[in-house]
């Protein structure tokens, strides 16, 4: 996640956290960033990839996250190919957004949440089943093996073979999935994916989720295209927030956060691990 040019112009260190200037406050406070599903698992601190402070960094807009085209190609491919057999996985008519007719935001109502769920159950395509208990759709998938990736710039970049596929790491075949899988052949949905889908259940006042997971081969990432539900294994997974009281609890600690240092301008206290990226960070930019 590489820092905007020019960056380290725009804040004070002080210590353990940062404060954004006065007048980057004014100029681009309107495009800081609301929590979303994505990222709502990083501000509570659950988050295996970015800390609250990463996190904090994106959202007001001081550092850009780079997704692998290949990967983010596959992925969004594949999920709109899944969108389009959700009724008959489902028994049921399903209303999936238009990212850019909506402005990356299906809940633009609320001042501190937003986010687009992948699906959404529908008699008409206008109003919401959710009373009569039809689930909220998330959409994940997976590669069945284990890639290989090199840091570049502090940046995690894919590794590719001789025809452009991405390189699969030694003894990496199947590993991917098995991450996925216990001992029971049950899927385990990693934690920020809990968090994401719960989110959104809680923004809609709805009770019941499913995750729709498929897990693709190597073949998936050269031509996405190509996909079909017949040929992949499909994984469904019932979900719904077990533990509503302690929900709302993260809920209020993430309007506060939202309030404290997104509004505020303040960062949350770095770690010495987020004191040690941003200065690499820092040193990547100066270098560029």
């Amino acid at each position: 996640m590489p820092l905007i040019p020019q960056a380290d112009a725009f804040f004070t260190v002080d210590d353990d956290t940062i404060t954004l200037k006065p007048e980057y406050i004014k100029e681009k406070k309107w495009a800081f960033k609301k929590i979303t599903g994505t990222s709502f698992s990083g501000v509570l601190g659950f988050n295996h990839y970015n800390s609250p402070f990463q996190i904090w960094m994106s959202m007001v807009g001081l550092y850009k996250s780079v997704a692998d085209p290949i990967i983010t190609k596959t992925g969004q491919v594949v999920e709109t190919k899944i969108q389009k057999i959700l009724p008959k996985l489902l028994n049921h008519k399903y209303f999936c957004y238009d990212p850019k007719e909506i402005k990356y935001d299906a809940f633009r109502d609320n001042p501190v949440f937003g986010g687009i769920p992948d699906a959404e159950p529908t008699d008409d395509g206008r109003t919401f089943t959710y009373e009569e208990n039809f689930p909220m759709v998330e959409i994940k998938t997976s590669s069945i093996d284990k890639f290989s990736w090199t840091t570049k710039n502090g940046e995690l970049s894919l590794n590719l073979d001789s025809s452009g596929l991405p390189k699969v790491t030694t003894n990496g075949e199947g590993v991917k999935r098995s991450e996925w899988i216990d001992k029971e052949d049950n899927v385990i949905v990693p934690v920020e994916y809990q968090f994401q889908l719960s989110l959104y259940l809680y923004l809609r006042n709805a009770k019941n989720g499913v995750f729709v997971i498929s897990f693709l081969n190597l073949e998936d990432y050269a031509n996405p295209e190509g996909w079909e539900e017949k040929n992949h294994e499909v994984r469904m997974v019932d979900f719904s927030i077990k533990d509503y009281e302690g929900f709302v609890q993260y809920i209020a600690y993430a309007k506060n956060w939202y309030e404290e240092h997104v509004v505020k301008g303040k960062s949350p206290k770095m770690t010495k691990n987020d004191q040690t990226w941003l200065a690499q960070q820092l040193s990547f930019l100066k270098a560029n």
